[in-house]
C-alpha cells in the first residue's frame, strides 16, 4: 500500500482490488524451451542407447562366443552368427576356444589380456592402447577399419579426442610386427587401416 504511506486513515474495513499483469510472452517461450530441451534429452538418450546396442551386435558377430555343446557338455565356438561365407577372400582369425582374448595372427599368438605378442619363443610386450588397437584389427582381419571408428572406440569413449596419436600407435605396432612378413598393417587412403594376414 505504497500510495497510502504518510496518510492517516481511519480504522475501518477497506476493499483492496489487486490485479496481476498477464503472463508475458517471454515466460511462455521459456516453457516451450524447457519442453523442447526435455525432448532433445530423451532423443539423445535413445540414440546413444541404439548406438551402444549396435556396437554390441557388431562385436558379437565379429568374435565367436563359446556355447555349451548339448551332447558332450563341452564349450564349442558358436559360428551360427558369423557371415564368413559372404566374404570368401577374408581369412578369419579365430580366438582360442579357451580364451576369447587370444588370437592366432599368422605365425603369432596375440594375447590381449596379457598385452603380448608371442612368436618363436619370443614375447613382445604391448601397451594398453596398442593392445586395444590390435584387438580391433584382430576381430576384423583383412577388412578395413575406419580411422574414425578407431579414434572413437579407443580414445573418444575415454573422453579424449586426439589428432595424430592414432598414427603414432599404428607406427609402433608396425615396428613390432615387422619381423613377420605375413602380418602387416596397411593404410587405405581416405578410409582407414587394414590388418593383412597372409597364409
Amino acid at each position: 500500500m505504497i500510495t497510502c504511506i504518510g496518510r492517516t486513515l481511519p480504522a475501518d474495513c477497506y476493499l483492496i482490488d489487486i490485479t496481476f499483469e498477464p503472463k508475458s510472452v517471454g515466460a511462455a517461450k521459456a516453457g516451450y524451451l524447457l519442453g523442447a530441451l526435455v525432448l532433445f534429452a530423451i532423443a539423445g538418450y535413445m540414440f546413444t542407447r541404439s548406438v551402444r546396442q549396435r556396437k554390441v551386435r557388431v562385436s558379437s558377430r565379429d568374435a565367436e562366443t563359446p556355447v555349451e555343446d548339448v551332447e558332450t557338455g563341452n564349450l564349442q565356438p558358436d559360428t551360427n552368427n558369423l557371415n564368413i561365407a559372404s566374404a570368401p577372400d577374408v581369412k578369419y582369425v579365430e580366438p582360442d576356444s579357451r580364451n576369447a582374448d587370444v588370437f592366432h595372427l599368422g605365425g603369432m599368438i596375440f594375447d590381449a589380456r596379457a598385452r603380448a605378442l608371442r612368436t618363436h619363443g619370443n614375447t613382445i610386450e604391448l601397451t594398453k592402447t596398442e593392445t586395444r588397437v590390435l584387438r580391433m584389427f584382430a576381430l576384423t582381419p583383412n577388412e578395413v577399419v575406419e580411422r574414425s571408428r578407431l579414434q572413437k572406440e579407443i580414445w573418444e569413449d575415454d573422453g579424449v579426442i586426439v589428432g595424430r596419436s592414432l598414427d603414432m600407435f599404428i607406427s609402433k605396432l608396425r615396428k613390432k610386427l615387422e619381423g613377420h612378413p605375413n602380418v602387416r598393417i596397411v593404410v587405405i587412403r581416405g578410409k582407414g587401416y587394414r590388418l593383412d594376414i597372409s597364409a
